[in-house]
């Protein structure tokens, strides 16, 4: 049932991340907000494993990493523009492909009993991935005025 809850939590944030953007809110704070919510749920694994601080950063993982979801589309359709498939096509490979190494890397790290610096790199990587995308693709739909 939680998982299931945070699911459609999560398709509500992409639209909010959506309509926040649209709304005027510039498309870099929310890439760099929902990262940033997202980097403080996956460090606090780091910091505490209880169950309940587990389920907080849950739910900030998966709050934090919907919000620039719909923004994400956009630059992936940006930056082949004219072929809205190959954007879709792009975003599920960047989606799809980031698991593969990650995953048996952060499964060692568990196994060793050592989880603490996987989280804080994957906490890292995140922050520095709306750190990134401050600055939007140009493009025939970029957004206009400032990006940040």
């Amino acid at each position: 049932l939680i998982s299931f809850g945070i699911f459609g939590l999560s398709a509500l944030m992409r639209y909010v991340g959506g309509r926040l953007s649209a709304s005027g809110v510039s498309p870099a704070w929310v890439s760099l907000g929902g990262c940033g919510l997202g980097a403080a749920g996956i460090a606090l694994l780091a910091i505490d494993n209880t169950v309940g601080w587990a389920l907080v950063a849950v739910l900030l993982i998966g709050l934090g990493l919907s919000v620039p979801g719909a923004l994400a589309y956009d630059e992936a359709e940006r930056a082949l523009p004219g072929r809205p498939l190959g954007g879709l096509g792009l975003m599920q490979v960047g989606v799809n492909a980031f698991p593969i190494p990650v995953i048996p890397l952060v499964g060692a790290a568990l196994e060793g009993g050592n989880p603490e610096p996987a989280f804080l790199a994957m906490a890292a990587f995140v922050l520095l991935a709306g750190l990134a995308n401050l600055r939007p693709v140009g493009g025939p739909n970029a957004p206009s005025g400032d990006p940040g």
